[in-house]
């Protein structure tokens, strides 16, 4: 479970990309206009929620999801959000910046 409060809503703690990388379910409290809510949203077996009564909702599907089966086995590529990938991104907008 990811907590993080509307006024975080710029900001994609670190801990959601450990928690994405185990390949388990989870489930996110976060702002729906929110950075982390906007890239938890993209991948399978990720349950979303603000609100009391949507929460709620998200933890039962939670519950439900695949039979009541174990439910720890995602194939989520986040290849896009490797250190690596991340490092290419930026030396392309400094090269953008370098060159005007």
């Amino acid at each position: 479970m990811l907590i993080q409060d509307a006024r975080f809503n710029k900001q994609i703690p670190g801990k959601v990309y450990e928690y994405l990388r185990t390949q388990r379910a989870m489930l996110v409290k976060a702002d729906d206009a929110g950075a982390t809510y906007n890239l938890s949203k993209q991948f399978d077996g990720v349950y979303l929620g603000q609100t009391k009564d949507n929460l709620t909702v998200a933890i039962v599907d939670l519950l439900q999801a695949n039979g009541g089966n174990d439910i720890t086995s995602f194939d989520r590529d986040l290849s896009l959000y490797s250190r690596k990938q991340k490092a290419e991104q930026l030396d392309k907008i400094l090269q953008n910046v370098s060159d005007r």
